[in-house]
């Protein structure tokens, strides 16, 4: 049997070098704000040329996991990788990929509900009270769409943060973020009313769910904001918005 063979190009030396301090980075043995060795100390200590060393900064700076600082007092600094930026990628990708809102919201769908088990399994009486705020804050914007829109997207992810899975709440944080913008463009479409209506609905559904964490009762809880976000997905497709593509830039 004859196999065809094609030319496989070796990885790039600046590639290499950037991964391995991106392996030390997530290791933890470079943490953030340490100010690492000048460029020149570094090409030497990897045996790579200026050009290239400079390159694989460049490689790093792109992902967010350094910053170089110019001036007297400048050098290459390490930072950890900040979820807005993962998000603004994961919006591209999706953009460029015809993703649409209601794929945004199905997974929605999939997370919330197992982060509400998770926490109603493990409610904590302060966890209830920062809740409870929230959807105070939220009430009290009704009349704000702007501030009602960051109230409602703080509650959701605050469900996923305080479930207690770390994954799962940097997952969540990547889809709230990538969902809002379409948010607000749904709320900016809408009359006054129906935007008072549907912000009123959203606070009593609220509150059932803060009733019934509280009780600790998590599959109810589940069921119920599964629930709510698939209602939710119906009323965007409803308006004939669901279908639209998801639009960043």
């Amino acid at each position: 049997m004859t196999i065809s063979m094609h030319r496989v190009s070796p990885p790039k030396a600046a590639e290499l070098v950037a991964d391995q301090i991106r392996g030390a980075i997530a290791r933890g043995e470079l943490v953030a704000e340490q100010r690492l060795a000048p460029q020149p100390d570094l090409a030497e200590q990897f045996n790579v040329s200026a050009p290239t060393m400079r390159e694989a900064l460049r490689i790093l700076e792109t992902e967010g996991l350094v910053r170089v600082q110019r001036g007297v007092k400048g050098g290459t600094i390490v930072q950890h990788p900040s979820l807005a930026a993962m998000s603004r990628q994961l919006g591209m990708y999706l953009q460029m990929s015809g993703a649409t809102i209601a794929d945004a919201y199905r997974a929605r769908i999939v997370l919330e509900p197992g982060a509400v088990r998770l926490l109603a399994d493990n409610i904590a009486p302060a966890v209830i009270e920062e809740l409870e705020s929230v959807v105070d804050q939220l009430e009290a914007s009704i009349d704000s769409p702007t501030e009602f829109a960051m109230h409602g997207a703080r509650f959701h992810l605050l469900l996923l943060e305080r479930s207690g899975a770390t994954s799962l709440a940097a997952l969540g944080q990547l889809i709230t973020e990538i969902v809002q913008r379409p948010i607000d463009t749904v709320v900016g479409r809408m009359s006054e009313k129906a935007r008072r209506e549907r912000g009123a609905e959203g606070v009593v559904v609220q509150r059932k769910l803060l009733k019934l964490l509280r009780a600790g009762d998590g599959s109810r809880a589940a069921r119920y904001w599964a629930r709510h976000v698939e209602t939710q997905l119906a009323y965007l497709e409803e308006l004939g918005i669901a279908s639209e593509r998801l639009e960043f830039w």
